[in-house]
């Protein structure tokens, strides 16, 4: 009878661990993603995990960041990301750079960058994480560098 409580015990474990995985959505870094994938409204991700890792060192991690990507050309964006208080801004360029790229790169006046990593699921989501880096002034000996970070899901 311990055996059979056993062996029931156990494939109800195996099953439980295979339906919450199956659940759980699968996030994969998105090479060759086209204009037409990453144009929408972006909104916070609700999970916390890509903010684990990041040094505190000149970084910012902004739970509550929004964005907006739009087609600007058959080749540019406009990506507007807003950091609610801190920071309203528009960048704009080409994105892909190439075909096999899961890189958003783009550049803005006044020392500017936008880095972005490019996901895709596999239930069709669409996320992207990265930052935005500001060059402060050479005198500010503090931080001459912050990184406004994000992790953002296509809505």
């Amino acid at each position: 009878m311990k055996r059979i409580a056993f062996l029931i015990i156990l494939i109800l474990g195996t099953l439980s661990v295979f339906i919450s995985c199956k659940e759980k959505t699968q996030w994969m870094k998105f090479i060759g993603y086209t204009q037409n994938d990453i144009i929408g409204t972006y909104e916070a991700t609700a999970d916390d995990a890509f903010y684990e890792n990041i040094p505190t060192e000149g970084n910012y991690i902004f739970k509550n960041a929004n964005a907006t990507i739009e087609a600007d050309s058959t080749t540019n964006i406009s990506f507007h990301i807003n950091f609610p208080n801190t920071l309203d801004m528009t960048f704009a360029g080409k994105a892909p750079l190439d075909g096999n790229d899961y890189i958003i790169r783009l550049q803005a006046d006044d020392g500017y960058d936008l880095t972005s990593y490019v996901y895709h699921s596999d239930k069709g989501g669409i996320r992207l994480n990265g930052f935005v880096r500001i060059m402060t002034s050479p005198n500010d000996t503090l931080h001459n560098i912050k990184n406004y970070h994000f992790d953002l899901t296509k809505q």
